[in-house]
């Protein structure tokens, strides 16, 4: 059994008695050159007294100047300030010497200062305290020369070699570590006593080797070569992908699993990033149709001469009228009522159309008549990236098709990034087929296909996404249609990031979706359907993620860079069905069930849902 600080330690004694036992005020002096000249010691350990006499001054500039660390005792006469105070005033002493000395005094179990300590005094800003009441000691036999067990003991003496101890810890798990670095992470992680701060009891406070050993300060990712190279914050890194990435770059064996990160005093830290990648995953639809049980969602339309306008406000139950009324702001007021609303003007076969919030409600053939938990996926699933959108669109309609153009503007969804799109679609209407194909493009700052990261995973770029749609149905028979649709998109990233992840490439995602659906099959009023659906995923791209690993006793930073693929591991697809049905009363019911495989496109992932509604109109 070890018992001590530092057992790991290479210890080497230095006697600073005459053969007689007798003690002179030169040998301290003697000893330190001895040690300053003879050996590589960094710390070096006194558990004696110190004074400016025997020529000690000198021996103790030399010592500075050596680049050595001279941990000292206090004294045991319950001074108000420790031995080595009388350096303070001396004009010998070299203006750098007191750098490279720590005293230490002795605190009891209760951490009070010991009655026989010395206090901190004049030298309070290069003194700490230590355990020094009964502190376990190795029996040396001075007759026989070895040691025979543990004693105990009580003393400055007793306290010293402990705050060493902490010191050559921190030099076994940085030996580039500087004698000024040395010191300041003892005496700024100290646990401070007595008065708040430095005060002329205790110092800096009491000696932590747990905190000395962790890091000081907020930890930094070097984006360069070296150590003095500018850091990225690593403490607020991360990134949440957006559904679409899955599980990409998280897992084992993830590149971002072993990050060299540096302290206030460049100590190396590894951090595993691999928990900081996060992902907004999909989920099955139930809570955000859970969540409109009890609402009051309202539709209004108007219709005057050329001019055509539509609104829709859904209220929160939680946010009824009472609880609105006490709104604090309008910011406050925006986040319990959500809605949308858009105005059209018909010239000739020409149709302007201003909207806003509902820029997928304004594009495609729309909803399938069939309310799934999932949402309506054949809608374009990159328009309903966005939110807080405003919407200009142009259209021309003629028998049998039509051509829209429109632009959009807004911010990223659960983002505050912005995004712009322009989009053009044809469409086709027959007597029992439709079709409308869409192409268009989004730009999005800092964001990446909705993707959000901060830190040193921020990708501080523009991403630019070219989209094809294709949205089709087609009447099976009177009341059963059958609808499919397809989305892609290749994603551009333009700037090159210094972060941890570089160079975003070949990015293409897809959705797609199969469903039929049919009306009063099932009784009168009534609607069902079943789908199968993907929802968006990345199907091929890659980033390099270029981490540092390593940092040598020269500071230099190493680094490892790895092609990482962005494909997730799973592959979603949901199986859904789908009832509703209205009666005359006001009353309407609905069923829905759904299955998800490799659910959030996570390999393996199951998840299956089912909601029954039952509501009534007044």
């Amino acid at each position: 059994e070890n018992v001590g600080v530092a057992p790991g330690a290479s210890i080497t004694a230095v006697r600073l008695l005459d053969d007689d036992g007798s003690f002179h005020s030169g040998n301290t002096a003697d000893g330190i050159d001895w040690v300053v000249l003879n050996t590589d010691s960094t710390i070096l350990n006194l558990s004696s007294t110190l004074s400016n006499t025997g020529g000690l001054v000198d021996s103790l500039n030399a010592m500075a100047e050596a680049e050595r660390l001279l941990v000292v005792a206090a004294g045991n006469e319950g001074e108000a300030n420790p031995d080595a105070y009388v350096l303070i005033d001396d004009p010998t002493v070299a203006s750098d010497t007191l750098n490279h000395l720590l005293v230490v005094g002795a605190v009891d179990d209760n951490n009070q200062l010991a009655s026989f300590s010395d206090a901190a005094g004049v030298m309070m800003d290069h003194y700490l305290v230590a355990p020094g009441v009964s502190v376990s000691g190795a029996d040396y036999d001075p007759g026989t020369g070895e040691t025979d067990g543990y004693s105990s003991g009580s003393g400055t003496s007793f306290a010293a070699p402990q705050v060493s101890g902490a010191a050559a810890l921190l030099l076994q798990a940085d030996p580039s570590l500087s004698v000024d670095d040395l010191k300041s992470i003892l005496l700024t992680t100290a646990q401070d006593l007595g008065e708040v701060g430095v005060d002329e009891i205790y110092g800096h406070g009491l000696l932590d080797v747990e905190a000395a050993l962790m890091p000081v300060g907020l930890l930094g990712i070097p984006d360069g070569a070296h150590a003095t190279d500018m850091r990225l914050l690593g403490e607020a890194t991360g990134i949440l992908l957006s559904p679409a990435f899955g599980d990409a770059l998280s897992g084992a064996g993830s590149p971002l699993a072993n990050v060299v990160a540096l302290d206030d005093f460049d100590r190396p830290y590894t951090l595993d990033l691999s928990n900081s990648v996060l992902s907004s995953k999909e989920n099955s639809g139930l809570v955000a149709k859970m969540r409109q049980v009890g609402f009051t969602q309202d539709t209004v339309g108007l219709e005057q001469g050329a001019f055509t306008f539509s609104a829709n406000l859904t209220i929160e139950k939680d946010e009824s009228y009472a609880h609105r009324a006490m709104a604090a702001d309008e910011e406050t007021l925006e986040r319990e009522v959500s809605g949308s609303f858009a105005i059209a003007a018909n010239l000739g076969s020409a149709r302007l159309t201003y909207a806003e919030d509902n820029p997928q409600g304004q594009f495609g053939l729309g909803e399938a008549g069939v309310s799934y938990l999932s949402g309506d996926t054949a809608a374009n699933p990159y328009l309903s990236m966005s939110r807080n959108s405003q919407l200009v669109a142009f259209g021309g309609y003629g028998d049998g098709g039509y051509t829209r153009f429109g632009m959009v503007s807004g911010k990223m969804a659960n983002s505050d990034a912005d995004m712009v799109m322009g989009l053009a679609e044809w469409g086709y209407v027959g007597d029992r087929s439709k079709l409308a194909l869409q192409l268009g493009q989004m730009s999005e700052v800092g964001t990446l296909l909705g993707t959000e990261a901060q830190g040193a995973m921020g990708t501080g770029a523009a991403a630019a996404t070219t989209m094809l749609g294709v949205d089709a149905r087609y009447q099976l028979a009177e009341k059963i249609e059958l609808a499919g649709n397809y989305n892609m998109g290749y994603t551009q990233v333009s700037g090159d990031s210094t972060t941890l992840l570089r160079h975003w490439s070949g990015l293409v995602s897809a959705s797609y979706g199969l469903g039929i659906s049919g009306r009063d099959l099932l009784g009168r009023d009534s609607v069902v359907g079943v789908r199968l659906s993907r929802p968006l995923r990345i199907e091929s791209g890659s980033v390099e993620v270029n981490v540092p690993t390593y940092r040598d006793l020269e500071h230099n930073i190493h680094r490892e860079s790895t092609v990482a693929g962005l494909t997730p591991s799973g592959n979603e697809h949901a199986l859904e069905f789908a009832y509703a049905r209205s009666f005359s009363d006001g009353l309407s019911t609905s069923i829905n069930l759904q299955y998800r495989d490799d659910a959030g496109h996570v390999d393996g992932a199951t998840e299956s849902a089912a909601l029954v509604q039952v509501q009534r109109s007044f």
